[in-house]
Parts: C-alpha cells; structure tokens; sequence
C-alpha cells in the first residue's frame, strides 16, 4: 500500500483549528486541580466541597454529550463547537470572580455544560473534512492536542500565580480562550460541514438515491440507543473509565502503599506513562491507517496494558524497571485510541456522527462517578494492589466488547 500523503493543507488547517480547541477544552478541565489548595485556604472551601465540585463537573460533562451531539447534528458543529469555548472560557473567569462556594460551582457548571459539546462537534467535523486514508492520523492528532492541553494546564496555572495569584491565572485563561475562539471564527470560512472528499460525495450520493427518505433525529436516536455495536461500545468508555480511573488517579498512591515505592519513583513512573501514552497515540494514528481491523489494534493494545497492570500489582520493581514498564504501559494505551475512534466511526450511520460518539462517550460519566469511590476504599481497606488487580480486570472487559462491537459492526 502506497504511503498517503500528509501534505495536505485544508486538511492541516482543518486538524489545527480543531485541534486548538480540543486543546483548550482538556486544559480548562485541568484548571482547578491545581490550585485547590489556595481555594481551601484563601476562600475556607473543605476538600470534601472541592471534590464534589470537580466530580459534578465532570458528570456533566460526560453526561451531556449525548445531548450536545443531537444539537450537533441538527444545528451544524461549528456553531455548538463555538458555543462550547465560549462557555468553558465565561466558566473558568467566573471562578476567577467567585467570593464563595456557590460562585465557583456555578462556574463549574457553565464549564461542565460547555466541555460537553467538544467530542461530538469536534469527530463531526473531522469525519466529514478528512481524507478515509488520512482519518486515523487526524484522530490520532485530535486526540494528542487534548493529551496537550493537559499536560501544560497545571504548568501554566502555578507558573502565572507564582507572579500573581490564583485569580489572575484563571482570568488569564478565560481571556485565552476567547482569543482561540475570535481565531476559530475567522477561521470557519475554510471549514465546509458538508466537506466531502469528492470520491466519498459520489458515494454517498449514489447511496441517497437509494434511501426514499431521511431519517428523523428520533429515529437515529432510537437506533443509536439499540444498536449492539454502539452499546457496546459505550460498555467500553464506562469500564475504559473505571480502569483509567483507577490507574490515572490513584497509581502512585498504589505504588506506595502497596510496595513502599518512594512517592519521587511513583511519580517518574507516572510521567513515564503520561509521555508514552501521548507518544502512543501518534503511532495508533498510523496504524490505523494502515489496516481495517482496528478492534485487533485495540484488543492487543488493551491485552498488553492489562499484564503489565498486573505484573506491577504483584512485584515491587527498582525504579528504573517502573519506569520502563509503565513507559510500555503508556505506548500500549495511547496505541487503543485512533483504533476506538475508526471502530465508532464506522458503527455511526449517515449523518449521525455527532449522536453516536456523544452516547458513547457520555459512558464516562458512569466511570467518573464511581472509580475514586470504588478505589479510594481499596486504599482505605488496606487491599492497594487490587487497584491494578481491577484496572486490569476491567481493562480486559474492555477488551471483549470492542471485539463484541466490532463483530455487531461487520453484521450491519
């Protein structure tokens, strides 16, 4: 097979205006973590306050994407991909005003409901204006704007309230995404929604012809909420998020508690895993590019992750040994992502993109609500290995239904 070619510039410009935005919807969902402390201590808010404050917006977030994809879908993505900075960026300033606890929540709010338009507006956009040869990288890079935008978030934050204070960097960070927003505006002209390669705009107008009629809104929906191989693949992102949840989370805390890791060992393992697993989803792109099986891709990636779980459950290892496996571990996690995304892609029928990856990813909502319950409580019992033990139990869960999905998806 010939190598596609990447010097395509619509569709660079198309991955980098998207892709700015994804960026700045996982860096506003980063803004608040660190700067806990000073919230605790400058405005007298309980940790206990806090946290439910960060799982609310979470929830939301998650849980509105289902939502966000039918107003995707029915009022074009540009327009809620628009809405949705804009709300992310009044959010993070409204906290940068608050007084109190209701202010901070309710800014927590405005941001949750603004976060959930990203995923459904952004695959909407990158599934109708890339190249079929180009997809899996273009999701692939999506994909690692978001790994970037949290990565430099904490970096940002504590470097500008180090000069200022914690309410300057959250305004800052307003103000930045309106500067991203009036860029993405001036910008949309060269983003056609109907943007079809020509060959794929043929296809699917010979396919219309055969369809009498369109499908209504709520009948795609009833199909997306009985369709085996999205339920399944929503199975996916609840158990993804448990497994995830336990691992991104709670990692070093296991790692000292379970083998006495000192917590700078725990920590260059997790940064390991953190780079790998970004690094991993550029090399998923190119694979996925090059072959139709991605559950294979998928299942073998997640298999690899769910034994090195394990093994790092059950042995306590020198720090460059961590190191190195948990850097394994990231490349094996980063490597599932284009793969997951190609297979809801090609679970989604026409013109329901927007739909079928907000349900699917609104499955994380589940995960979010109950994994720092469920492992917090290992700590707690004195059981810290089972951490991996369940990440690892759910990681192979995960496994089954996206091979489960896939075999639904050839059917239909």
């Amino acid at each position: 097979m010939s190598s596609p070619s990447l010097a395509i510039s619509p569709q660079v410009r198309i991955l980098g205006l998207v892709g700015s935005g994804h960026m700045m919807s996982h860096f506003y969902s980063n803004t608040l973590p660190p700067l806990l402390p000073l919230l605790n201590s400058d405005l007298g808010i309980s940790y206990t306050l806090l946290g439910a404050l960060l799982s609310l917006r979470g929830i939301m977030s998650s849980g509105l994407q289902m939502p966000a994809g039918i107003l995707v879908d029915r009022y074009g993505a540009k327009m809620i991909l628009s809405i949705g900075l804009a709300m992310c960026a009044i959010g993070t300033m409204m906290t940068a005003t608050a007084v109190d606890y209701w202010m901070i929540l309710a800014g927590g709010i405005v941001l949750g409901i603004g976060n959930s338009a990203f995923h459904p507006a952004d695959y909407s956009i990158l599934s109708a204006s890339m190249d079929d040869n180009f997809m899996g990288r273009a999701f692939s890079l999506h994909s690692f704007s978001g790994n970037l935008g949290s990565a430099i978030a904490p970096a940002v934050l504590i470097t500008i309230t180090a000069y200022f204070n914690w309410r300057v960097s959250l305004m800052v960070a307003g103000i930045a995404g309106f500067v991203i927003l009036a860029g993405l505006l001036t910008q949309w002209k060269y983003i056609a929604e109907d943007s079809v390669p020509q060959g794929r705009r043929k296809r699917q107008a010979e396919a219309s012809a055969e369809d009498a009629e369109e499908q209504s809104t709520w009948e795609i929906v009833r199909y997306v909420f009985t369709s085996p191989a999205i339920l399944f693949l929503f199975l996916y992102y609840c158990m993804n998020t448990l497994a995830s949840g336990g691992l991104r989370n709670f990692a070093v805390a296991g790692l000292v508690e379970t083998h006495t890791t000192a917590a700078t060992a725990a920590n260059a393992a997790f940064t390991a895993f953190l780079v790998a697993s970004a690094a991993g989803v550029l090399v998923g792109g190119w694979l996925a590019d090059y072959t139709r099986r991605h559950e294979m891709i998928a299942a073998v990636g997640l298999a690899l992750s769910a034994v090195v779980l394990v093994f790092v459950g059950a042995f306590s290892l020198p720090v460059i040994a961590l190191v190195v496996i948990f850097t394994f571990a990231g490349l094996s996690h980063g490597l599932i992502g284009p793969a997951r995304d190609m297979l809801i892609r090609r679970a989604s029928p026409k013109g329901a993109i927007g739909k079928v990856f907000g349900f699917v990813f609104s499955g994380q909502t589940i995960g979010q609500a109950v994994a720092p319950l469920v492992f917090g409580l290992m700590i707690d019992s004195g059981v810290p290995a089972w951490i991996f033990y369940t990440s690892a139990i759910f990681t192979i869960l995960c496994m089954m239904v996206v091979l489960i999905s896939a075999k639904y998806s050839r059917v239909d």
